[in-house]
């Protein structure tokens, strides 16, 4: 057994066809990638390098490739969209939704797209975070500022819609969503990291991103 492709990040879902090989979705901070690379064993395979195809953009939820390895259908969505059937033509790049799950009337547009953040934690650990900004200052200068905490604790924010965190934004609020130390998706040191002081250290992350 050896590795294979890159190991920087989560490899979430991989599938392979003859003559296309190994077309592969990572989760890269909280944002889905998609790469192709060529079969184990292949001529090309030691040299080549994998081929990002889509990303690190919103949310991959699932993917699946037609039997001829041209065409790729994924459940994709962001932080302005909810997750629709999205279709990738593996050769050109061109995608196109063949669905629409915003409800009508709403233009994705005109919702606030999420930022990611780096920050530091009072001990110097660097944290990442989701922030929505608010859509006005309807509220007061600077805006409020409200933390979204995922649960868990060892889960993790995506770049993904969530209509209650757009609501919040549309209606003034500065939202902030921290993947603070405990989160999934940033290797088995970072998850541990919160071992023996759940509601200790991820509560001074928090209030480190607010702070920031």
């Amino acid at each position: 057994r050896h590795l294979i492709g890159p190991g920087d990040w989560d490899v979430e879902q991989a599938a392979t066809r003859p003559g296309l090989g190994i077309v592969f979705s990572r989760n890269e901070d909280g944002r889905s990638a998609l790469y192709r690379m060529p079969l184990p064993g292949s001529r090309t395979q030691k040299s080549a390098r994998p081929v990002r195809l889509f990303g690190p953009q919103g949310r991959i939820v699932e993917f699946d490739v037609d039997r001829a390895g041209r065409r790729l259908a994924m459940l994709w969505g962001d932080s302005t969209r909810p997750a629709d059937v999205w279709v990738l033509d593996l050769k050109t790049g061109g995608k196109v939704a063949v669905t629409r799950a915003l409800a009508g009337g709403v233009d994705p547009e005109r919702l606030e797209r999420a930022e990611l953040l780096e920050y530091q934690a009072p001990d110097g650990m660097t944290i990442r975070a989701f922030y929505l900004p608010p859509a006005a200052l309807r509220l007061s200068l600077p805006a409020p500022v409200i933390v979204a905490a995922h649960g868990g604790p060892d889960l993790q924010s995506f770049d993904e819609f969530n209509p209650k965190l757009q609501a919040l934004s549309q209606a003034g609020f500065a939202v902030l969503a921290p993947n603070y130390r405990g989160s999934s998706g940033y290797g088995r040191e970072f998850l541990d990291s919160n071992n023996k002081a759940w509601g200790g250290r991820d509560l001074e992350d928090l209030r480190a991103g607010v702070k920031y």
